[in-house]
């Protein structure tokens, strides 16, 4: 049974209890974000050590390339006519493949970042494929479980440490707001 309010003042406490919910719900959405960023940093920390933990062996690099593709992306160009522009980036990534031997069987691959790597600048690439021409001895990391899981190299491990520290930092925020908002209640 809703109660209806008698007085203004009743009206009033009864518009604010309204609105007290948003931030709390900003509180809460804040910290869950934080909470999910810093599972997800240690998720990703979990595949680097796994990563990292596959046994080695030599390789053997059989072609090389340099390859490309194109990503449009749109750029918002005025906020008072709401124009968009729609911008066409071109990626490259070394296409190249190796082979490799475990316990007396052949394996090859192409995965040679792990996890993948591509950028707009050719020259970045081309500076990678220039150590990686056919015939070139490299270290392959496999998965002991499954030799025909492999990379040659695995990027640092900036994602993770960039989702940790936005994690940590919404967390904070959330409990400094939470706790500054519960100060100016009381």
């Amino acid at each position: 049974m809703e109660t209806i309010p008698q007085t203004s003042a009743d009206t009033l406490r009864a518009v604010n209890n309204n609105k007290s919910d948003k931030p709390l719900l900003v509180i809460k959405v804040i910290f869950a974000l934080g909470i999910l960023s810093v599972i997800l940093s240690l998720f990703f920390f979990h595949q680097s050590s796994v990563l990292s933990s596959w046994n080695k062996t030599n390789g053997t690099i059989t072609s090389d390339q340099i390859a490309s593709y194109q990503k449009q992306e749109t750029q918002k160009t005025s906020t008072k006519t709401d124009t968009h522009l729609f911008v066409t980036h071109v990626y490259y990534y070394v296409n190249a493949s190796y082979s490799y031997t475990v316990l007396d069987k052949g394996y090859t691959s192409d995965v040679i970042f792990n996890p993948d790597y591509s950028s707009t600048s050719y020259d970045d690439i081309h500076s990678i494929v220039e150590n990686l021409s056919p015939g070139t001895f490299v270290t392959v990391h496999y998965n002991p479980a499954n030799p025909s899981d492999s990379y040659l190299f695995v990027l640092p491990a900036t994602v993770e440490y960039a989702f940790l520290l936005f994690g940590i930092v919404f967390i904070l925020v959330g409990i400094i707001i939470f706790f500054a908002r519960r100060r100016s209640s009381s």
